[in-house]
């Protein structure tokens, strides 16, 4: 079995890159969960595809030996963010999320998906609001950003004071190193209808414009690594061209 390695972010926030439930070709894809921790117990933000929960629960006790998972915040209703979603809810962490995806957590993942793209289902969250406050005690304060477009429940969260965003799918993950993964992030663009691009569109500008700041941000992706933006200062504008492409061609 694989295993998986937590890197440490900041002071009490870590990242796990899992694996997602297909290959292209003999290339792995993967999928990113970050877990916060605190004296109270660890809270993930997304959880990865229902194939990774034993490896991720393994990980987790390795690392945090007695701590339990206290919550899981999804950014979204798809495989490879929620599929662990509802084992995790069996061991008594509460799930929240966007009510507007609640047709996809009901359903186990988007209609007409292959079955590895799909999740056992669940319906009982607790529903996060756009502008709500997820306070972490001793690690970060996250304001939820509604970011309708990828899905209608897309949730980003946003930590201004560390100046950290954990961004779901609202950001295509990068293309060198990462080819299957960003391969596939296009190909689900290209199954969005216009309407919802256009949507990933605004919600692309009122992340960038809610984050701005001259100090920079820690992003951390649904896919691929995480970046400061100073570092990586056109990573919303990268995103932003490929949306406009795609929904350019769909216009035709």
């Amino acid at each position: 079995m694989v295993r998986i390695t937590l890197r440490p972010l900041v002071p009490g926030l870590y990242h796990a890159a899992l694996r997602m439930p297909v290959a292209l070709g003999p290339a792995a894809l993967q999928a990113n969960c970050y877990v916060a921790v605190n004296a109270a117990g660890l809270h993930l933000f997304d959880c990865g595809s229902y194939g990774e929960f034993p490896t991720l629960l393994r990980a987790l006790a390795e690392m945090f030996p007695a701590k339990p998972v206290r919550a899981v915040y999804l950014t979204h209703g798809h495989a490879d963010h929620c599929g662990a979603a509802l084992p995790l809810l069996g061991l008594g962490a509460p799930l929240l999320a966007s009510p507007e995806d609640l047709p996809l957590f009901r359903n186990g993942g988007p209609a007409g998906v292959p079955k590895a793209f799909t999740y056992p289902p669940f319906s009982a969250i607790t529903p996060l609001y756009d502008r709500d406050m997820v306070a972490i005690q001793d690690v970060a304060d996250f304001q939820v950003l509604h970011a309708p477009g990828h899905t209608a429940g897309s949730l980003c969260f946003f930590d201004r004071q560390n100046r950290i965003l954990i961004t779901g799918d609202l950001l295509i993950g990068p293309m060198k190193g990462h080819l299957a993964t960003y391969a596939l992030e296009v190909l689900t663009a290209k199954r969005q209808p216009p309407v919802e691009l256009e949507r990933h569109l605004a919600s692309l500008a009122a992340a960038e414009a809610a984050t701005a700041n001259g100090s920079g941000l820690l992003v951390l992706p649904g896919h691929g690594p995480p970046f400061h933006t100073l570092a990586k200062p056109g990573e919303f504008q990268r995103t932003a061209r490929i949306l406009k492409q795609t929904l350019r061609k769909k216009q035709r």
